[in-house]
């Protein structure tokens, strides 16, 4: 389903502050058997083509490899899915068979579930979360090998907003190309079975112009259990130890069980988890913010809901922030990010604290 609103929820302005992240209480949802380990799947082969073979969008005969606009939708129909016995779980990146390197001026990637089992013309029909889940414009995209030399390879770019899969869906992958230099591309893996749907001069319509039962890219997904989405890294503080975010429960709508947990900290201090809906600018500018000492942030912060660390010894200090997630229908799909920070004099970075990894939490 599409998002059709932001986490409603009381975020704490102030650093520290008292915990007010709490959501209200509603009845517990039925959790669907979930996926027990990460998995990753290929549609339609995992077998990458050796010379490259060249695919959409990333080079489009005619059109794209003059520089002009392309987007495409490819379908990883529920079929496939389904017959790979897949429980619910999290997708979490995508992944394209690449070779060589090029930079491209507009290189979006969207990405999500759809109840389509055949692509129409129609864009936001095949897709409906039409969500940016990277944009890598003017940035050098490598594959395998060099440009010269090219040797097709998965490369596989994390999502900024995880979406929730269960059987019985398909997969839309959505991107829209345009080469900085006509005629220097990356090559790509033709798969023999993806259908797609394509404009060749795309300047910002609704519709795809041409629709094809097979020969479209062939990409990967991967599927990930129902817990927090971990992402960075954090830095050490006294004794070396790394705080690690991790979850525990559910965070479905309506649980009463889901919480966000942190340990391997120093024990018996002040910190705080910091809330956010963005993993790429908060108030300060892009997100990661280097805080020095090899320290980032990587949630944007709007709320820091404060804990005093339980434990005994370095390494050994845990604190949990419980949430209550209501049953409001408006609320799936929504992705919002944690992390953990919390003083301690032994951290390398400019201030005396230290950091977790982050995460990034779905609503289903």
């Amino acid at each position: 389903m599409k998002p059709t609103s932001t986490l409603e929820v009381a975020f704490v302005p102030s650093l520290f502050s008292a915990p007010s992240f709490l959501l209200a209480l509603s009845l517990l949802s039925a959790v669907p058997a979930v996926l027990p380990a990460q998995q990753v799947l290929d549609y339609d082969h995992s077998v990458l083509a050796a010379p490259p073979a060249y695919g959409y969008p990333l080079y489009t005969p005619g059109a794209g490899s003059l520089g002009q606009t392309v987007r495409t939708q490819f379908l990883c129909p529920e079929s496939f899915l389904t017959a790979q016995s897949i429980g619910a779980g999290l997708v979490t990146h995508i992944g394209l068979s690449l070779a060589g390197e090029a930079t491209y001026d507009t290189f979006v990637l969207r990405a999500g579930t759809s109840t389509v089992t055949a692509l129409t013309n129609t864009w936001d029909q095949n897709l409906p979360d039409q969500r940016v889940q990277k944009d890598l414009s003017h940035v050098l995209l490598r594959g395998g090998g060099t440009a010269t030399a090219p040797a097709n390879q998965w490369v596989e770019f994390e999502l900024e907003y995880p979406f929730f899969y269960v059987t019985g869906q398909s997969i839309v992958i959505d991107l829209t190309a345009h080469l900085a230099v006509p005629g220097a591309l990356l090559g790509t893996t033709v798969g023999t079975a993806v259908e797609r749907a394509f404009t060749l001069n795309y300047q910002g319509g609704p519709m795809a112009n041409t629709l094809q039962a097979a020969g479209g890219l062939a990409f990967r997904m991967r599927f990930a259990p129902l817990d927090v989405v971990p992402y960075g890294s954090g830095c050490p503080g006294t004794g070396s130890f790394v705080p690690r975010l991790t979850s525990t429960g559910a965070s479905n709508l309506g649980s009463t069980n889901f919480q966000i947990d942190v340990d391997r900290a120093l024990p018996n201090a002040l910190g705080g988890f910091l809330l956010g809906f963005s993993r790429s600018t908060f108030v300060g500018g892009a997100l990661p913010y280097a805080w020095g000492g090899g320290c980032e942030q990587w949630t944007s912060g709007e709320s820091v809901v404060g804990v005093f660390s339980a434990g005994t010894a370095p390494g050994g200090g845990t604190a949990t922030l419980p949430m209550l997630i209501p049953n409001w229908p408006s609320l799936i799909g929504v992705v919002f990010y944690a992390q953990y920070a919390q003083l301690d004099v032994a951290s390398p970075a400019r201030v005396p604290v230290v950091f977790s990894n982050a995460g990034a939490i779905v609503i289903y």
